[in-house]
């Protein structure tokens, strides 16, 4: 082999390399292509209950219990029996007090024991966490909270507590503008008294022909296992479901074959429309996870069809889907009765459906 020859193909290896070394990275971890559209549905009928209080934001349901938050300054949470669909306590009044609340949300479907009493954590006030005493709420007709800190309020991002402790946190950075640019979100481990632990997901940010709609593709609340800390990130406008299994540092992703990817190029109205939604609120079990599946929904407004969930295993394959003939736009499971519940926020109507037969 000549000389020139030899240096010729030395050159066109490092611009290959060069080439591959510049492709877009959008996301870092393996995606897993699954059909979770294209399957049957079970028809659920839903049962609606008698009670549901005026001004109801948002609902879990645990062991005995099913809480709601409410627009009522008297008491902002709500605690129903779920034996006996009776209200039992109503606690929270509004107040800057430790025992008082601005705006309680919850911190997505967590509810835990501890030392044989019931904790229910709230960010309040968009960035004070609360943890939530429920034995002695309940007992004294009034919250009791022994414990609280400030976190990343729902206007930046979102967390999950990570081993039912109110120090440990998973934490989702929404991404930002900055100098006109979308920056990519960032997933975090936060500890108290330890540096911040990034966890890799995006790289290269989406590309588009509108920021507000790159930013946007990057959506989604954050639910976690009842007891491991793995936590879901359902996507609010693509068709993806991200995994964060913390203790083993295992990240991937499930995504829909067909459907539009983070590779594709964000173009409104051709292959996007800010107005539909793909994953809504989701529900979860030990076994499984369940969340409300918007597009087809909202795509077919005048259809008996009004509220679409999937069923996933906290691995990623898809178990499978239901339909309901009203609109649940909040969702939870309760394990203790293997019953669904859900709520009408444009109509304030609570429901619920077992799935005993399902599992």
């Amino acid at each position: 082999m000549s000389v020139s020859r030899y240096y010729f193909k030395i050159l066109m290896i490092v611009l290959l390399g060069f080439t591959a070394s510049c492709k877009p990275v959008y996301y870092e971890n393996d995606i897993k292509e699954i059909d979770f559209l294209d399957t049957p549905r079970y028809a659920l009928i839903p049962e609606q209950l008698d009670s549901c209080p005026i001004g109801i934001d948002d609902i879990i349901s645990f062991g005995d219990y099913l809480f709601a938050t409410v627009k009522d300054p008297s008491s902002q949470l709500r605690i129903y029996d779920v034996n006996n669909d009776c209200l039992i306590a109503s606690i929270g009044s509004r107040g800057r007090a430790n025992n008082e609340f601005i705006s309680p949300q919850f911190v997505g479907d967590q509810v835990y024991i501890r030392d044989d009493e019931l904790y229910l954590p709230v960010i309040d006030n968009m960035t004070i966490l609360k943890e939530i005493n429920v034995t002695e709420s309940i007992k004294q007709s009034e919250a009791v909270v022994p414990f609280r800190t400030f976190c990343i309020g729902p206007a930046e991002g979102r967390i999950s507590l990570l081993d039912n402790d109110i120090t440990k946190t998973f934490v989702f950075v929404k991404p930002l503008l900055l100098n006109e640019k979308a920056t990519q979100p960032l997933y975090l481990i936060k500890e108290e008294g330890l540096d911040a632990v990034r966890i890799p997901a995006f790289k290269d940010v989406i590309e588009g022909d509108n920021r507000v709609n790159v930013l946007a593709q990057y959506l989604g609340g954050l639910k976690k296992h009842p007891q491991r800390n793995v936590i879901v990130q359902p996507m609010q406008n693509m068709d993806y479901i991200l995994f964060f299994d913390v203790d083993s540092m295992r990240y991937y992703a499930v995504h829909q074959l067909g459907s539009r990817t983070f590779e594709d190029k964000v173009i409104e109205n051709i292959n996007y429309s800010p107005s539909s939604y793909c994953f809504g609120d989701g529900a979860v079990s030990k076994d499984f996870f369940l969340v409300n599946y918007c597009a087809r929904v909202i795509a077919n407004p005048d259809d008996e069809v009004k509220t679409e969930i999937l069923m996933f295993d906290w691995e990623g394959n898809f178990i499978k889907g239901f339909t309901a003939n009203v609109a649940m736009h909040r969702i939870t499971y309760n394990e203790s009765n293997q019953t669904l519940y859900g709520c009408d926020l444009s109509n304030e109507k609570l429901y619920k459906v077992s799935l005993k037969d399902y599992l």
